[in-house]
């Protein structure tokens, strides 16, 4: 019995010493915060990290503080939708197109979409803005001092 533990470890030592990717199943029951508790690569370690369900159903990102912070499920934050790819960010169940924004906090209605660069900074008077406000009301805001431009069969309008 010693002899055959002893050989699946060196079978297992041996896979993982010469394997490019290193497959991994997390739990969560010791993250405590601590250094060390996270998903991902050292630092400089030059590999990718593969987030795979290879089943249909959706990959769900959660944080552990925010609006209703009771329970896991009221701090989703980010999500992929199904084998659909549809992307959801907020605290929602469907995502109906390929980047679905969600606001649920009611005492926050507005939902928006910001871009930057490190040009302009990355401060919320930067950049460009696209909101919808608890109204229904889309604004698109260019905050920089620069003109906007819209393109149209090969030439700006």
């Amino acid at each position: 019995m010693k002899t055959n533990n002893q050989l699946v470890i060196c079978i297992s030592l041996v896979m993982l010493f010469t394997t490019k990717n290193l497959i991994a199943q997390v739990s969560t029951p010791f993250n405590i915060g601590v250094v060390g508790d996270y998903v991902g690569w050292t630092l400089g370690e030059n590999k990718d990290l593969n987030i795979v369900n290879e089943d249909r159903f959706r990959i769900n990102f959660f944080t552990d503080a925010g609006p209703g912070s009771g329970g896991m499920w009221n701090n989703l934050r980010m999500f992929i939708h199904d084998d659909n790819g549809h992307v959801g960010i907020g605290n929602f169940a469907t995502a109906n197109t390929l980047l679905h924004l969600h606001q649920e906090d009611h005492d926050n209605t507005t939902v928006n979409f910001q871009m930057t660069n490190a040009a302009i900074g990355n401060a919320n008077s930067d950049g460009f803005l696209v909101d919808v406000n608890g109204s229904g009301l889309l604004r698109l805001n260019q905050q920089e001092r620069a003109p906007m431009q819209f393109w149209g069969m090969g030439r700006a309008v």
